[in-house]
C-alpha cells in the first residue's frame, strides 16, 4: 500500500466507461472493470484514453492486485 491511499498504474488503456464503472487494459493486456468511486479523477477518462490510472489501495488489496 501506498502512503497517499492511491495506487498509480501507467500506460492504461480506457476501453469502455459506464456510469459505474470503467473497463480498464492494463500494460500486461489485462482488462478489468473498476467502479468509478475507486478511480481518481473518473470524470476526466474517456474511451480510447492512453493514460495513468489512479486506483484506491482499498480496491487494488481487496482484488488482490498488491
Amino acid at each position: 500500500m501506498s502512503y497517499s491511499g492511491w495506487t498509480h498504474f501507467d500506460d492504461c488503456t480506457i476501453v469502455k466507461t459506464t456510469e459505474g464503472a470503467i473497463l480498464i487494459r492494463f500494460e500486461e493486456g489485462d482488462e478489468k472493470w473498476v467502479p468509478r468511486s475507486q478511480i481518481s479523477d473518473h470524470e476526466l477518462l474517456n474511451e480510447g484514453d492512453e493514460t495513468t490510472v489512479s486506483i484506491t489501495d482499498w480496491f487494488c488489496t481487496k482484488d488482490g492486485w498488491s
